[in-house]
């Protein structure tokens, strides 16, 4: 499920996630164009 995430600090390398991930959310980093619209992923 996609949510709403706060972002601090950054560089070209690293974001600071300040706020909406819960512990054990999975956060994808790269390769999101392949996923298009989808508002759910099954990870296995």
């Amino acid at each position: 499920v996609r949510v709403p995430l706060g972002i601090g600090r950054q560089n070209p390398q690293q974001y600071e996630i300040t706020e909406g991930l819960q512990p054990g959310d999975w956060v994808i980093t790269t390769g999101y164009d392949t996923f298009g619209e989808a508002e759910e992923l099954i990870m296995k």
